[in-house]
């Protein structure tokens, strides 16, 4: 070789391109990378074999492909992992490029709003909770490995490899430790002080005479006490006006239980962040192969790229044509949702175009339900959805507000003979809501339809023939997932 393997220029598999050091930390090195079979930037963590023992490698390699099984689009996602010997040994890792500002440099301008500093960490909790459900900690959570993008959506870096590579603190608790780290960051959020000493750009919290960070209200005035105590209680403060949060999911519910406004969850952009990256749905994907030589894998490559394309263009087919057909007014059942037996009844109306789709999550929701998904209701892919977040406790978004869903502009009034919507699980309660402006509430809607679907198929008829403008898919009730309740629409087609 010409270039060093690890070095800038450096080739890896055939295909990844070494382009810039970012940071060394002991046995492994971060990089800026280029893919150069679909021609994005990447990030590329080597580690060198000369400098790990075979546990450390065996450990990272691991945690790739724990990384690589947990779909959640705040996690930055995990795209490839190999082992290579020439000239030295070394294995390396891809991940998504995420541009965005670090959370210690918004910090770095002064704590946020409550609402601001929650909707800035409850998807990172949100994360959390999922990960441990699954057996995956984070391992070494700091501000820096969250991100706010362009859009003012939250990644996270550094899911279970954080805490794998050679040199990162371990402890008996993992989990644990993900949940104080979790609450250091919405107590920097809150105050502006890092409570373990100055850290990350910030001053350290002010201690009490045991030597113990003294609570948000004693730090900055106006803390409300709800906030308060959570903040406290993940940290495990022993005096505080709560019991303390062992677990994701009980800082979860916590967060969720807080009161939140219409304040803008968009963090301070600086002008490095010209070019964001965007969020797509997708489905999980699949687990990270073994190490192998690129070359004996290239032929299964190619031929899994071909069966892809088979099976894409086989469900898109499907899609467009079930969704292309509704019952005839004599049936009384939907036809079924599945790529055997499409349908075949008449069409009622011509499928309208819709203007624009946004999430509706008016007070007391915290103003945004996965934006980052809106797309997926309506790309004509049912492997894609739009989803609520978890709520626990009931079905009924665990008593913490009346519903969300999509509002939808089509442009101008218009009249609508029917809503047909597939749904990823049964049993969601639905209403249509019509309207001729804009509302902020959903009483400036008034309901038109409801239903609860029997299946993953439901059928809205607007009680009026009145035209309207603006429509409001509106869940008032989720169906059970694992650890709690949970809603959403794979597809939607509004009709005239």
């Amino acid at each position: 070789m010409t270039v060093d393997l690890i070095s800038a220029g450096g080739l890896l598999g055939q295909r990844y391109r070494l382009v810039v050091p970012l940071s060394v930390t002991g046995a492994s090195t971060l990089w800026r990378g280029s893919d150069l079979l679909l021609d994005r930037p990447v990030t590329v963590r080597v580690l060198r074999h000369c400098l790990a023992t075979t546990t450390e490698i065996e450990r990272f390699l691991a945690a790739a492909v724990a990384a690589s099984r947990l779909a959640n689009p705040v996690a930055a996602s995990t795209y490839d992992a190999d082992t290579v010997d020439d000239p030295e040994p070394i294995t390396y890792l891809v991940t998504e490029w995420v541009v965005g500002e670090p959370l210690e440099q918004v910090l770095a301008e002064g704590p946020l709003t409550v609402a601001r500093a929650r909707s800035l960490v409850l998807p990172l909790v949100r994360l959390l909770a999922q990960a441990h459900a699954h057996g995956v900690t984070h391992g070494h959570l700091r501000p820096s490995d969250v991100l706010i993008t362009r859009h003012g959506d939250v990644k996270v870096l550094g899911l279970a490899i954080a805490g794998a590579l050679p040199g990162s603190p371990r402890t008996r608790d993992p989990a644990g430790s993900d949940v104080r780290a979790a609450g250091a960051i919405f107590y920097a959020a809150l105050t502006a002080r890092w409570p373990y000493g100055a850290a990350y750009g910030l001053g350290a919290a002010p201690y009490d005479s045991e030597g113990r960070p003294r609570p948000p209200r004693q730090v900055r005035a106006g803390v409300p006490r709800e906030a308060d105590a959570i903040a406290a209680a993940a940290l495990r403060l022993p005096d505080s006006p709560r019991p303390p949060l062992h677990t994701a999911e009980e800082f979860l519910i916590a967060l969720q239980r807080l009161p939140g406004d219409s304040d803008d969850r968009r963090a301070p952009l600086g002008p490095h962040l010209a070019h964001p990256t965007t969020s797509h749905t997708h489905l999980a994907p699949p687990p990270l192969l073994p190490p192998a030589r690129r070359r004996r894998r290239f032929s299964r490559r190619v031929l899994l790229i071909v069966m892809i394309l088979l099976v894409v263009g086989a469900v898109s087919w499907w899609a467009g044509a079930s969704l292309g057909r509704v019952r005839g007014p004599d049936s009384s059942a939907p036809p079924p949702v599945s790529p055997s037996s499409p349908g075949s009844v008449p069409v009622t109306g011509a499928v309208l175009p819709l203007g624009s789709v946004e999430d509706f999550d008016p007070p007391p929701g915290d103003g945004h339900e996965h934006a980052e998904l809106v797309a997926a209701a309506h790309d004509g892919d049912l492997t894609t959805a739009w989803l609520t977040d978890r709520y626990f406790d009931d079905a009924r978004f665990g008593g913490i507000k009346p519903g969300v869903g999509l509002r939808i502009d089509l442009g101008r009034p218009m009249q609508v003979s029917e809503v047909e919507l597939v749904v990823p699980n049964p049993g969601e309660s639905i209403e249509l809501r019509a309207g001729d402006t804009a509302g902020a509430l959903p009483s400036d809607y008034p309901v038109v339809a409801a239903t609860t679907a029997g299946d993953t198929h439901a059928v809205l008829r607007p009680s009026d023939a009145e035209a309207h403008r603006y429509w409001l898919v509106w869940l008032t009730a989720l169906t059970p997932v694992p650890s709690g309740y949970q809603g959403g629409i794979s597809e939607m087609v509004f009709r005239s």
